[in-house]
């Protein structure tokens, strides 16, 4: 789950020769040799190692290694090769443990799935606000700065400031990260409502741009959000405005295209929230506060799907 960019791979000798130190039998200069294998092979093979143990046990053993790892083909390769799965947070008590929050991985293998394991910590002061192809924004609650950070290779990159009109202060404002795969981009959003236009009004952050002029405000789309639950999905993010109001789309890559599609449909659900299912947006919604009857909404030809319905034990439901 590495940072991906877009070039192509570019793959040359990869065998590697390392001098090892063997403390037990006394023997220096003892040569590593890992020759005569086939480029493509150690390619392949090395995609299909988790980004972690690329970074601890291979990257640094040579630098022929270290080149094939750091190459952004490579890179793109490997993340299309990662595990889907599911992360959530954790927050402990604990005065003792700096890093009291927790960002934990559930490997997802067809309808099983494995332990929760810790890829990440941090303070207890950082609120995430959101995940996207592997990388996590969050905020800094003391200093009021956004973060992204990559939680296989525990790099951080502080971002720059929106200036704000004063007329956007003291109103309710959202960030979301969303990477657009056609230009293998990665885009940070910020909604802030705008008391005078009584409309939402984006504003857009490259990420790899550095300064704050590189936020560029989007055109207010006359629109109120007070709810918020989305998903993005190929550079495009779906946005759930409310109970029987209209799911609204934005497309990251061109900055222009506002879309919205109602929901429309006889039931109330009590609960309804974004998933990925087949590469496209998903809806799922629940009946009632009692979690055991649900139905899945695939977006199809500019509407809304009905896909599935399935339910859960209702004794499975019991804590």
């Amino acid at each position: 789950m590495l940072l991906a960019t877009a070039t192509s791979a570019k793959k040359g000798n990869t065998s590697c020769m390392k001098e090892k130190d063997d403390d037990n039998n006394n023997r220096d200069g003892e040569m590593l040799i890992v020759s005569d294998i086939n480029d493509d092979i150690v390619f392949n093979i090395f995609t299909r190692i988790p980004g972690d143990i690329l970074l601890k046990k291979f990257k640094y053993q040579c630098s022929n290694w270290f080149n094939l790892i750091s190459n952004l083909g490579f890179i793109e390769a490997h993340l299309g090769q990662s595990k889907d799965g599911i992360l959530q947070t954790e927050t402990l008590v604990d005065d003792h443990d700096r890093d009291n929050v927790k960002l934990k991985f559930m490997d997802l293998i067809g309808l099983e799935s494995n332990s929760l394991s810790t890829i990440y910590a941090f303070p207890h002061h950082f609120v995430v606000h959101s995940l996207c192809n592997g990388l996590i924004l969050f905020k800094d609650s003391s200093t009021r700065r956004l973060h992204a950070a990559n939680p296989v290779t525990k790099e951080t990159l502080l971002l720059p400031l929106c200036k704000h009109d004063p007329k956007y202060y003291w109103t309710r404002d959202w960030w979301d990260i969303v990477y657009v795969p056609s230009t293998k981009i990665y885009k940070l959003v910020e909604f802030l409502y705008d008391c005078q236009l009584k409309s939402q009004v984006f504003h857009i952050h490259t990420l790899s741009a550095s300064t704050s002029e590189s936020w560029r405000p989007i055109k207010e789309f006359g629109i109120s959000i007070t709810y918020y639950e989305r998903i993005s999905v190929n550079g495009i993010l779906y946005i759930d405005t409310g109970l029987k109001r209209p799911i609204l789309s934005f497309d990251l890559k061109d900055e222009k295209t506002v879309r919205l599609f109602p929901f429309t449909t006889e039931i109330c659900y009590m609960s309804r929230w974004f998933i990925k299912m087949d590469g496209l947006p998903t809806l799922v919604g629940c009946k009632n506060w009692v979690y055991v009857e649900f139905d899945l909404w695939l977006m199809k030809d500019d509407g809304w799907v009905k896909h599935l319905t399935f339910c859960i034990p209702e004794s499975s439901c019991r804590c």
